[in-house]
């Protein structure tokens, strides 16, 4: 089996959410493709970029265009653009959610790897994510105690689209959480 690797950027420190680096935002893009003994057939793909993203409103579109870029740039077979949309969407949502509540950067990973993308936020918030149910923004709407039109939505659509997703806090202890969604992209 052979390995063909592409790696476009480098990043200095993947521990970006303890130790914030002062440029707005740091990408990593890596592609892995391996393929059988003849070098035909793609047997695994890989390809993940890794974004730091400051707590400004424009982090989420940042986080958007990575994504897609990702997206466009897998080895074949192709991420449809249905699939690449809902991506970018839930991408916004997730990253929107991350530097609103936190304050502070956020650090994005997302990763192709075979059939899957799976995109993580990680932020320095403990609030624990959870979706609001439709009953629940509806409530809202009719009472006024949120503003409908700009937020409760962002769970609950990653609720609805991804595949698969979930959160879990930091694993060394660190304050803050990662927070991260799964699509079956082929």
């Amino acid at each position: 089996m052979t390995t063909h690797r592409i790696r476009r950027e480098t990043l200095v420190d993947r521990d970006l959410v303890e130790r914030p680096n002062p440029d707005a935002a740091t990408h990593d893009a890596r592609t892995d493709v391996r393929t059988d003994a003849r070098g035909s057939r793609p047997v695994t793909r890989r390809v993940e970029t890794t974004l730091r993203l400051e707590a400004e409103p424009q982090s989420a579109r940042t986080a958007r265009h990575a994504v897609r870029d990702l997206c466009a740039n897998v080895p074949p077979p192709p991420i449809s653009e249905d699939r690449a949309d809902v991506a970018a969407l839930l991408t916004t949502e997730l990253v929107a959610n991350a530097v609103i509540h936190s304050g502070k950067a956020a650090v994005l990973d997302a990763v192709v790897a075979d059939r899957t993308l799976r995109v993580a936020v990680s932020d320095t918030s403990d609030d624990q994510p959870a979706p609001r149910s439709g009953a629940q923004r509806a409530a809202d709407a009719m009472t006024g105690s949120r503003d409908e039109g700009e937020s409760g939505r962002g769970l609950f659509l990653v609720d609805e689209l991804a595949d698969r997703w979930g959160w879990h806090p930091h694993r060394d202890g660190a304050p803050g959480k990662t927070v991260w969604f799964e699509l079956d992209v082929a």
